[in-house]
């Protein structure tokens, strides 16, 4: 399928992913980025797609070799406060023991619990506890599901 040929384009898409949602997302994406832009019409349906209820917060940073004892125990001990803390729905910890890569995977009802409670942490001195473990500071990243 030549992509110079936006109607051909489109009507291809459209046939083969049965006409859904996501068939007209696609094609209006590729006649828009073949002309340069993004139209409003395609913007709008990515938000209609967008959970803004729910908040996604990924961290991840590196831990200090020399202190993983007294992290993991810090973890243990500091855990059940973020999972009860209001508008937190799930908090997973990952950790890459070969390059000593911590990463935490947050859920939140919406980002400003999250902000809240990273205020709360911060003013009861956690946080700098928890970057007393770390050799740089955490990559926070926020995401919003797509519904597809």
């Amino acid at each position: 399928m030549e992509l110079s040929n936006k109607r051909t384009t489109r009507r291809s898409i459209l046939k083969l992913l049965g006409g859904s949602s996501l068939a007209l997302l696609c094609t209006s994406f590729i006649s828009n980025s073949m002309s340069g832009t993004i139209s409003s019409a395609f913007a709008a349906t990515v938000s209609r797609k967008l959970d803004t209820k729910n908040v996604t917060v990924l961290l991840e940073a590196k831990v200090k070799p020399k202190t993983k004892k007294e992290f993991l125990k810090f973890l243990d001990e500091n855990l059940p406060n973020v999972r009860g803390f209001k508008g937190a729905r799930n908090v997973t910890i990952l950790h890459n023991e070969t390059t000593m890569t911590l990463a935490i995977y947050e859920e939140w009802q919406s980002k400003d619990h999250h902000k809240n409670y990273i205020k709360f942490i911060t003013e009861n001195g956690v946080m700098e506890k928890l970057a007393s473990f770390l050799d740089n500071p955490p990559s926070v990243k926020y995401f919003n599901k797509l519904k597809i």
